[in-house]
């Protein structure tokens, strides 16, 4: 072969290998760093010579730093592992912006702003809907234009992937009397369009395939902290699409951030909807997580169970009864197609902001508490025999929360509401291991409080958030946590596709179901497999419980106290029974019992006699009626399936114990 066809085919090579090393770094990546106070000026200045330069800020100590140096993966790890280790005493977590290619759900977000309040969800708008367009901003190409894609070659595809933000503005602020569609829930407000999404076209060719969504992490948070001090609430009508999705570093600093000190230290009201199990978005004690009711009361098929949910809104119809909403869409037209998670998410920050408007001074957790107090249940005729009620005595479901929103009674008590109590927190690492079944496993923490501090210690709870490492190979995983009251909430259900394991670290589970309760005394989680309790195995576990002090509470807590004494000492003799699982009773301690045999002999010793009268009573029936067992069991009743979900769960649970 000729040398010089030789030396081409090696530069090709060549060449081809540096593009595959350098192609995913070639419009700079972007890092999110969350830096120690006081340290950002000085950090700066250092991380200029390595080519880490500052582009955003998201809190006070998250930035967002963009590498412009040269390119080579292999450069660009050894640079981060660098800046990693010279750095360690001023950078407290480092991470990649995350490229997100419809691993979101939009339901676009835009903001809303009345003169003393303001709502929010994301994307775009029609005429009718009054638009704030000196603070609209779209964060996609850093420009006030916010108008959504159209594909003129894929017209309904089109509207479908850009037209969720004109729907969801439309339900909660469309001006009254504009002669197009109905006006909307909260028609004084006004709209704040903050694009955060950009439909694209597959490779950017001609539109015959279907559009895409496509946004980053630093998008999204640098749109929720957009200025926090003028807008109350964020409606984001967009969620994970898959489970266990954790949030970004980003976001989630964004999200905290605004709920601490948005709205001059009132709290931003983020309203997210319901999403799959394990979301961080929708598990989170700074946002307020939305279902989706459906006609006469119905679990819609696209809902997840999800003990985060705090209250629902109508996402069928315009009422109970009703199958169709209206709503607008683009080029002013009226319709009646629009419904799901996003309809019932922009009801509830409709009323949320009529609830402002109403009281300018409610803080976040302040409309957390109405929002509880508020919501009915007893109007849900077919899923109304689904709630139960906790210790506290307030009725919850596990799709909807505490219920519909009633509008006049939040409204009439956002008027005489009495700011919440401070918020205290306290974490539980401590606790005692069981396996009181082959499927099951069991672990016990215990919340107590020194009497020295019962003036400020925890006493009523409002959430309960459980951390772990999971790891699991079974194809069905459940679990439920139990309140020293009796309450059981179940955090997840959850069923791997192809029965794939399940890893996920840092994972985060809450529950809102056990508000308003006495917090001191064992909290029980339970953990349930297909098979056997050795497919899953949790790491890194931890309680945190959040509420407030209460002191006509907190001065009886040494009983609490002794409670929890006498649960650590009191290891492996007392073993939780299956049938003090989901149940509503007030809990008791089980009592230790001195056992003069083993427990093994006398199982042994009752079983064995039962398991020899069923075969002789088997072989009885087999030969005089010549009846096989499985033709015996066929005359057995099947169990009537509740009409809802959450109860389907709750009994299997109860019963493979």
């Amino acid at each position: 072969m000729d040398i010089r066809i030789k030396m081409t085919i090696f530069t090709l090579i060549l060449t081809l290998s540096l593009m595959t090393d350098e192609i995913y770094t070639k419009v700079g990546v972007k890092y999110v760093l969350r830096i120690k106070r006081n340290e950002t000026r000085t950090l700066c200045q250092q991380l200029l010579p390595h080519n880490l330069t500052l582009r955003n800020k998201i809190t006070p100590s998250t930035y967002i730093f963009e590498y412009t140096g040269f390119r080579k993966k292999s450069t660009l790890h050894r640079t981060i592992s660098k800046i990693k280790k010279l750095y360690k005493s001023k950078i407290t977590a480092l991470e990649r912006v995350r490229e997100y290619k419809n691993t979101l759900k939009p339901g676009n977000t835009l903001k809303h702003r009345d003169p003393d309040w303001g709502l929010i969800d994301k994307n775009v708008f029609s005429d009718n809907i009054l638009n704030n367009t000196n603070l609209s901003y779209n964060f996609i190409d850093d420009s006030s234009n916010v108008t959504p894609e159209y594909y003129h070659n894929l017209q309904k595809k089109s509207s479908h992937f850009t037209d969720h933000g004109n729907k969801v503005a439309s339900i909660i602020a469309a001006t009254k009397g504009n002669g197009i569609c109905s006006a909307g829930i909260a028609h004084n407000s006004t709209i704040i369009a903050l694009k955060i999404y950009k439909v694209k076209l597959f490779n950017n060719h001609i539109p015959v395939l279907e559009p895409s969504h496509w946004t980053c992490s630093d998008i999204i948070a640098r749109a929720l902290v957009y200025n926090l001090d003028t807008i109350d609430i964020f409606a984001n009508a967009w969620a994970p699409t898959k489970p266990f999705d954790t949030l970004d570093l980003a976001t989630r600093d964004a999200v905290s951030y605004g709920a601490k000190h948005g709205r001059h230290g009132l709290g931003t009201i983020h309203v997210v909807p319901s999403g799959p199990p394990g979301n961080e978005l929708s598990n989170n004690v700074y946002t307020i997580t939305v279902n989706s009711i459906g006609r006469n009361g119905a679990v819609p098929d696209y809902t997840y169970t999800d003990a985060s949910v705090l209250t629902s809104g109508l996402g069928e119809g315009n009422n109970l009864t009703s199958s169709s909403m209206v709503t607008t869409t683009l080029r002013n037209r009226c319709i009646t197609g629009f419904n799901g998670v996003s309809a019932a998410t922009a009801q509830v920050t409709a009323l949320i902001g009529l609830a402002l408007g109403a009281n300018k001074n409610l803080s976040l957790r302040d409309v957390q508490h109405l929002l509880v107090h508020t919501s009915d249940y007893k109007q849900l005729r077919k899923e109304k025999i689904a709630f139960q009620s906790n210790a506290a005595g307030i009725h919850f479901h596990g799709v909807f929360g505490f219920g519909l929103v009633n509008a006049d009674k939040l409204i009439s008590q956002a008027l005489i509401q009495t700011p919440t109590p401070k918020l205290r927190t306290t974490t539980l690492y401590t606790y005692i291991t069981r396996t009181p079944s082959v499927r099951t496993q069991t672990f016990e923490f215990c919340h107590s409080c020194d009497k020295t501090k019962s003036q400020t210690c925890l006493a009523k709870m409002e959430h309960i958030m459980v951390k772990m490492n999971l790891k699991s190979s079974s194809g069905e995983i459940k679990m439920a946590i139990k309140s020293p009251g009796g309450t059981t909430s179940v955090l997840m259900y959850f069923q791997p596709k192809r029965g794939k394991p399940v890893a996920v670290s840092k994972l985060r589970l809450v529950s809102v179901h056990f508000w308003d309760e006495i917090a001191f005394g064992p909290w029980v989680l339970y953990v349930q497999d297909r098979h056997s309790a050795n497919e899953t195995n949790l790491s890194q576990l931890s309680v945190t419980l959040y509420g407030t002090a209460a002191p006509a509470i907190a001065r009886f807590q040494q009983q609490y106290s002794d409670i929890c004494t006498v649960n650590t000492t009191r290891g492996k003799d007392v073993v939780t029974t299956s049938q003090t699982l989901m149940t509503s009773a007030p809990h008791k301690s089980p009592k230790t019992t001195k056992n003069t045999k083993p427990s093994s002999d006398v199982n042994v010793k009752v079983v064995l006699p039962v398991l020899m009268v069923l075969v002789l009573f088997l072989f009885i029936l087999y030969k005089r009626y010549n009846m096989s067992v499985m033709s015996l069991l066929s005359y057995c009743p099947t169990r009537t399936r509740s009409v809802s979900s959450y109860t389907n769960v709750l009994s299997e649970i109860q019963e493979n114990l």
